[in-house]
């Protein structure tokens, strides 16, 4: 049965937001007034959650109680993060040296910031996890967390002399990235 009195409203976020929560309920027009809602902070958490704050809308007719206010969410896409669930996904470039030697390197948070710790040896498509970096789980005091997954970028427009450094490392430090490959060549087993 509908309800008169019942608010709906729409709530479009950025991802920050919905790290950090929000008191929405200041912007919605028609709903109690924000002295009433001081108490009910409502965190952004999830994206397509319909919220139900009982009293909360309009004005009952003819004097009658307040309905309630739905608010309807909605996380905007992030150029840099993307979202499963609580938890958030990134990709971070690096570069061959920092893969090979290993570095600290600071990585964006939807909170701020975190210091990854890149072992030495680390490949393009190791994915890192960060506890703790990610979004507020729904329901619950924790967070969940940053899954990053590194990019190898590796210099491109070498000049002669850096040919030759690159040849000499690789005589330094053979390799076989394709070893064993041999054994599937020609679709057979």
């Amino acid at each position: 049965m509908y309800d008169p009195a019942t608010l709906a409203s729409g709530a479009n976020f950025t991802l920050e937001t919905a790290a950090g929560g929000l008191d929405y309920f200041n912007e919605v027009p028609g709903a109690a007034p924000y002295a009433e809602l001081r108490q009910r902070a409502l965190v952004i958490e999830l994206d397509d959650l319909q919220i139900r704050v009982a009293g909360q809308g309009h004005a009952g007719p003819y004097g009658g109680p307040r309905g309630d206010l739905i608010v309807s969410t909605r996380v905007a896409e992030h150029p840099f993060f993307r979202r499963k669930g609580d938890g958030v996904h990134c990709e971070l470039p690096i570069s061959a040296w920092e893969a090979l030697q290993g570095a600290r390197i600071r990585v964006p948070t939807p909170a701020g910031e975190a210091v990854l710790v890149v072992p030495p040896g680390t490949t393009g498509g190791q994915v890192f996890r960060l506890r703790g970096q990610g979004l507020p789980k729904l329901a619950a005091e924790d967070t969940g967390d940053l899954y990053v997954t590194i990019r190898l970028d590796v210099p491109t427009g070498l000049d002669a002399r850096t040919h030759e450094l690159v040849r000499e490392l690789e005589r330094l430090m053979p390799m076989e990235p394709r070893r064993g490959f041999d054994r599937y060549r020609g679709g057979a087993a």
